[in-house]
């Protein structure tokens, strides 16, 4: 999840992010921030539309998502995640997993554990200019593969030279309707300890890519600016079951 931005309005009735309004910073070893859009994926999908990328007939080179089977908790009826207007009041996603408004920013959902904050999510818009019919798991393939890494070489640049980068294998996943693709990257120190992790759900609309994402840190040990709604990672290792569901139940219409 990013740091604080301008809000676009005009949108939706709700408040959404759009990446493309934001100026992109310095890449790599500008300053440390928190990197999700306005860092990587603005710089990815700028590059992409640039070279005038097809969007749907090539994934990245050897790497192929793989496939989430819904849960019975993901497969039942359940209300929507409305980012348009998300909800005042905890909405039951499983179990002592609720979701609501941030009070601090309302462009974040934050997921509670029996009534304890423990972290948010956060979805961000990027303008994109791929051709009608393109293929959603492919174009993004190619856009997740560039994201992580681009993180990869910001966290190289910024970072002490100790962490290590490390990505799962990619998921595809149910979002918004209809499938998209998983990220789940993070940084370990020299003990060992994952001192940063992130989960981005990536969708392909008509004319726009969304990702929905959420950070956990090591307060002091991360290198990135702390924004005070991150998971702990191990509280996101057990929160991972409600992000899928939480992409899964989201609605967003970004185009």
């Amino acid at each position: 999840m990013g740091g604080h931005r301008p809000e676009t309005a005009g949108h939706t009735a709700g408040i959404v992010r759009f990446l493309g309004d934001w100026p992109t910073p310095p890449w790599p070893g500008g300053p440390v921030a928190r990197v999700v859009g306005t860092a990587v994926l603005s710089v990815v999908v700028g590059a992409l539309t640039s070279c005038g990328g097809s969007g749907g007939t090539t994934g990245a080179p050897g790497r192929q998502p793989t496939s989430i089977s819904p849960s019975p908790t993901a497969s039942m009826p359940a209300p929507a995640i409305n980012w348009a207007a998300l909800p005042r009041s905890p909405l039951v996603l499983d179990g002592p997993w609720t979701g609501v408004r941030c009070e601090s920013d309302a462009a974040l959902l934050c997921l509670r554990r029996n009534g304890v904050q423990t972290g948010a999510v956060e979805l961000l818009v990027h303008p994109d200019a791929h051709p009608p019919g393109t293929q959603p798991i492919p174009y993004l393939m190619r856009i997740v593969a560039n994201f992580e890494k681009g993180v990869a070489a910001n966290r190289q640049a910024t970072c002490a030279n100790s962490n290590t980068f490390s990505a799962q294998p990619v998921q595809e996943v149910a979002i918004d309707g209809g499938v998209g693709l998983k990220s789940d990257w993070s940084i370990t120190n020299s003990s060992g300890l994952v001192v940063e992790r992130q989960i981005t759900y990536f969708a392909l609309g008509t004319t726009t890519i969304a990702s929905l994402g959420a950070t956990a840190l090591v307060p002091g040990a991360a290198c990135v600016t702390a924004r005070d709604s991150e998971f702990t990672p191990p509280l996101m290792a057990e929160a991972v079951p409600i992000l899928d569901l939480v992409a899964a139940r989201s609605r967003f219409s970004s185009d």
